[in-house]
């Protein structure tokens, strides 16, 4: 039962990763602002921000999130691309979505029933693991359509800010694991 548990809660992180990759993406190629930073760069966000397009509340957020592709630069032809490239997928991704939500309604079902059903669990949690690996597929999509579109020069840097995420999140759950 544990590891059901374990599992349904990867499936959703999962899921969310798929859309916020998408969400991340797309709102970066929806900065419209004029928003400079000091060094008279332009900035995605604006006033309000925060709760904004890619802001936390958005769903846009995830492995390219928008301050991401705002430290690689991108050219106004590439944010362009990328906006071409994640309304492209937005109808997948929002199938893929709509039907982890209803899977994982299926299980939540199948796990507090009445009466235990462990073929029914089993088969719930199945479907749930296969539009997981939907999602991943189509987040992979998206991602190397995107990385594509990137000089060398990004993709370099891309790759050391994906490793300066990593670094940051294993050094979190060291501290959680201390406490």
């Amino acid at each position: 039962m544990r590891a059901t548990i374990t599992r349904l809660g990867f499936a959703i992180g999962a899921l969310a990763v798929a859309v916020s990759l998408a969400g991340g993406v797309y709102a970066a190629g929806q900065n419209n602002s004029s928003t400079q930073g000091p060094d008279g760069q332009r900035r995605f966000g604006g006033p309000g921000r925060m709760m904004g397009r890619g802001g936390p509340g958005s769903p846009m957020r995830g492995v390219l999130p928008p301050m991401v592709l705002q430290r690689l630069d991108l050219t106004d032809a590439q944010k362009e691309r990328v906006k071409t490239i994640v309304e492209s997928h937005r109808d997948e991704m929002r199938a893929t979505f709509d039907r982890g939500l209803k899977a994982r309604a299926a299980l939540d079902v199948a796990i507090g029933g009445d009466t235990f059903d462990e073929a029914t669990v089993r088969t719930r949690a199945a479907e749930v693991a296969t539009i997981d690996t939907d999602a991943a597929v189509s987040r992979a999509r998206v991602f190397n359509e995107v990385y594509q579109i990137l000089t060398p020069e990004q993709q370099t840097k891309l790759r050391e800010i994906q490793a300066e995420m990593q670094k940051r999140m294993e050094n979190r759950q060291q501290r959680r694991g201390q406490r």
